[in-house]
């Protein structure tokens, strides 16, 4: 049996992220609960690791972090990273390109129109149909077409989408635990405009 390339990645990651999670949460709560002499030194391990990576890190900025603060980064970033490991994998199965963040921000952040890929398909089928049948398209032909599938646009759309960029790359690098929710939030709200939006385009072109 031969073993791809992804899956003995991902095996590693999922290994690697729930001991560095486990150990992470281990030290958060090293005050409260005694921990057996191989888990302390385990801990201790993992503390000069993560006190060497974001104590030179916060250091360009002046900031010096307590230890609750390095564990609390250690496990937002594994979470992190967890998020764009899902993004890449959605990509292979969904076959959209949501592996790159550029294209995710894009295609599912910067939504400043509402079902303009549908819009566009329906005026090009449109007009390939009447040319077929009609051998043509008229000039009120033609401009009921482009006014049945123009852009819809509105300022809270685009603010939204501003929004929603900024919420996002600010939730995580900080505190990315809330994004599957807001992402689930976003795209429901945005299926429920594109419903409302087609329903309203269909209602102009039955009168």
């Amino acid at each position: 049996m031969k073993l791809e390339p992804k899956r003995v990645l991902f095996g590693i990651w999922i290994a690697v992220s729930s001991v560095s999670t486990v150990i992470s949460l281990a030290s958060l709560t090293d005050g409260i609960i005694a921990w057996s002499q191989f888990m302390n030194k385990l801990i201790e391990s993992y503390r000069a690791i993560a006190a060497a990576i974001w104590g030179n890190f916060f250091s360009i900025f002046s900031i010096e972090l307590p230890q609750f603060g390095h564990d609390y980064f250690t496990i937002n970033t594994l979470f992190a990273v967890s998020i764009a490991w899902g993004l890449f994998n959605s990509s292979a199965t969904l076959g959209f390109k949501l592996g790159s963040f550029t294209e995710f921000v894009k295609n599912n952040l910067a939504q400043f129109t509402v079902a303009q890929s549908v819009l566009r398909n329906f005026s090009a089928n449109a007009r390939s149909r009447f040319q077929k049948s009609a051998g043509g398209i008229t000039k009120p032909l033609g401009q009921a077409i482009a006014h049945i599938s123009r852009e819809y646009r509105t300022i809270r759309l685009v603010t939204e989408g501003v929004l929603s960029i900024g919420s996002f790359f600010g939730l995580y690098f900080t505190f990315s635990f809330p994004i599957p929710s807001l992402m689930r939030w976003l795209d429901v709200r945005h299926h429920r405009t594109m419903m409302r939006v087609l329903s309203e385009r269909r209602a102009e072109i039955d009168s």
